[in-house]
């Protein structure tokens, strides 16, 4: 009997962070590595801080090693955050006949917006996680508008260290309600506080202080080095208003989905944003959200005044006084294949 020849599978390099530390790109690359990697031969081009061994990282300047990776794929997926290395993959790739495609994860301001034309219409393929940076660069390449999020299996997430668990568990004891937050780093955006935390403490203080409720708020940051002062200055602040009772900062290494497991409500009050995997993690979850209003958000995502403190306060009280209604109005069940959805992407 003569055996059938096995088609060899399209090799396919996905190049941005990978985690640790963990980012909503670098757990969606992930993610989607493990979601493809059946159908396809999948390598990687880490570009994060932290090294693994397991995963050829761009900052190790082995150009050689590098241009073998693009030599061997036969698709780019790109997701860097960085506009010049979005360029430097996007035209070392196009150099060796490679099909690029792009996904750009955060939304577009009106900047370098001609500059983003050029170099995006020389891909094969862009995918914008929102409609409105689609409609703003209106390319005339192939685009696709795609939520950055592929469902979470909670099984495979590690369990929460042990300190952060009694911390929790000791709470809900007391009748504490729980709110979550993340970040990736504490940076700064035009001098403001990106990821909102400064308010999120502010949320505590004026709960604490009017009494209206019992109220714990856990802020985990995944990658501190690089804004240790911003986080020290914080956990002073917190020991200052006297809050280390009611909100947890931590830079430990932890699953925010083992987070959201344990909350009441989930906070997402960024001043720029694309499409936040927080959000979609948590209502996957069936847990409610509460996020700023700086972009279009999944519904029912309950939207309060970007940077306005009385609107966070007033939305956070309504939510937790209607919990279990909040809760009811979820109904985000994942109906989409995105399995289906990536397959038809890589099909050239």
């Amino acid at each position: 009997m003569i055996k059938k020849k096995q088609l060899k599978k399209v090799r396919i390099l996905l190049i941005g962070p990978l985690p640790d530390p963990k980012g909503g790109v670098s757990i969606h690359i992930k993610r989607l590595g493990e979601l493809i990697s059946p159908y396809y031969e999948v390598n990687y081009v880490d570009e994060s801080s932290v090294r693994k061994i397991e995963y050829f990282n761009l900052r190790s300047k082995k150009l050689f090693s590098y241009l073998k990776l693009i030599y061997w794929a036969d698709i780019v997926h790109i997701h860097s955050g960085m506009l010049f290395l979005r360029i430097f993959h996007l035209c070392l790739s196009k150099l060796l006949f490679k099909k690029v495609i792009i996904t750009i994860h955060y939304t577009f301001k009106n900047h370098n917006l001609f500059l983003h034309k050029v170099y995006l219409n020389l891909c094969n393929r862009v995918i914008f996680v929102n409609k409105e940076t689609a409609q703003l660069l209106s390319l005339c390449t192939a685009t696709y508008i795609k939520e950055a999020f592929i469902p979470q299996n909670i099984a495979n997430e590690p369990v929460l260290p042990q300190n952060i668990q009694c911390w929790i568990k000791e709470r809900k004891a007391q009748g504490y309600a729980i709110i979550g937050a993340n970040a990736w780093r504490l940076d700064l955006y035009n001098n403001t506080d990106l990821y909102g935390l400064d308010m999120c403490i502010k949320l505590i203080n004026e709960i604490k202080i009017q009494a209206v409720k019992k109220v714990a708020f856990i802020f985990t940051v995944s990658s501190v080095p690089k804004s240790d002062t911003i986080f020290r200055n914080y956990i002073t602040q917190i020991k200052k208003l006297d809050l280390e009772n009611d909100f947890l900062l931590t830079e430990q290494n932890v699953s925010f989905v083992r987070i959201i497991e344990y909350s009441d409500v989930v906070l997402r009050p960024t001043i720029t944003d694309g499409d936040a995997l927080t959000i979609r993690e948590a209502l996957y979850m069936g847990v409610p959200v509460i996020a700023s209003d700086i972009v279009n958000r999944p519904k029912p995502t309950i939207l309060f005044k970007c940077r306005n403190q009385e609107d966070l306060f007033a939305k956070v009280n309504s939510t937790l006084e209607n919990i279990i209604e909040e809760t009811r109005k979820i109904r985000y069940n994942i109906t989409n294949d995105y399995l289906s959805f990536y397959k038809n992407l890589y099909n050239f």
